[in-house]
């Protein structure tokens, strides 16, 4: 089955502003900030949803409160390179796919790589996860969620909860994740001419800012690394055109090693976390997250 013509609108659109992405020395984050953000703010919330701002454990988040919901809640994750974005930017993602499952949503704005690397971002997940759950929410009824550089860090975040001896969540779905950082895979290099969003040097600007000296090969920064034994059940979705087409695979691998209950997702023809953008694939993929959510309420 073809994409839909929104799709190839996107894609067509996205091929042509890659080829200006300016050299690193050049990088304005600021400047991209901003323009995610007029991006983003130009998408509605879905019908049933307030916002409201508050501190978990002194780390920034913003509360999505969804009509009906119960106690059930969604963890999101943003992405952005580590560099750039904020739980507000990913909110069309992650509020449509909380009506659709009828879960809260606790989007958290850990540190961006900007200020600080590794480990300051995934400590402030941490310690946003520990508030939700201090608030009283139980562990199984918090799923995380992340896309891109988000979806590296909620694999993480499972990663650290078990080092820290914190309760897992019920269920995690990870989209389009950056899950090895030493960029070694063959995907990485070999589609990098299919690729839509990410920039060629990709590697050299994560490693060079969010690693920064960090040892690459750990779990913590590349979880397909990590002893996964004991995850809850765990969603890898992944496009077929994107470099970091094998890191999902190699993830989904490491998981069924360990015994995870995995399932995995490709969607063809499709680019770097789509589903951030208002099509038709968007809306399939967030009732294929959503019902994958209700789901992991049978594992409990």
């Amino acid at each position: 089955m073809s994409i839909s013509k929104e799709a190839r609108v996107m894609l067509d659109g996205l091929r042509k502003s890659r080829e200006l992405w300016p050299d690193l020395s050049k990088r304005d984050y600021k400047q991209m900030n901003e323009q995610q953000k007029e991006m983003c703010e130009s998408l509605p919330d879905p019908d049933g949803i307030t916002v409201e701002e508050t501190s978990a454990n002194g780390v920034p988040v913003e509360i999505l409160y969804v009509d009906g919901a119960d106690e059930k809640w969604i963890f999101y994750i943003h992405g952005g390179g580590f560099l750039i974005g904020s739980a507000a930017m990913g909110r069309y993602e992650s509020a449509n796919i909380a009506v659709r499952c009828s879960r809260n949503v606790c989007g958290v704005n850990y540190t961006l790589a900007t200020k600080a690397p590794f480990p300051a971002g995934l400590e402030d997940c941490g310690m946003a996860y520990c508030w939700l759950l201090e608030t009283g929410v139980k562990a199984k009824d918090v799923v995380f969620l992340g896309e891109s550089a988000g979806g590296n860090l909620v694999l993480a975040l499972a990663l650290w909860c078990k080092e820290n001896k914190v309760e897992l969540p019920g269920g995690i779905c990870a989209f389009s994740p950056a899950c090895d950082l030493t960029f070694t895979s063959a995907s990485y290099h070999g589609r990098m001419e299919r690729e839509y969003v990410l920039n060629g040097n990709t590697d050299e600007e994560v490693q060079s800012t969010y690693c920064k000296g960090a040892d690459l090969k750990n779990p913590l920064v590349s979880p397909v690394y990590g002893d996964c034994t004991g995850f809850p059940p765990t969603a890898i979705h992944v496009a077929s055109e994107e470099m970091f087409y094998d890191d999902a695979v190699h993830m989904v691998e490491t998981l069924k090693r360990d015994g995870v209950d995995v399932t995995f997702r490709e969607w063809k023809d499709l680019c770097h976390t789509f589903l951030l953008s208002p099509l038709p694939e968007s809306n399939e993929a967030y009732d294929e997250i959503a019902a994958f959510f209700r789901d992991c309420c049978i594992f409990e």
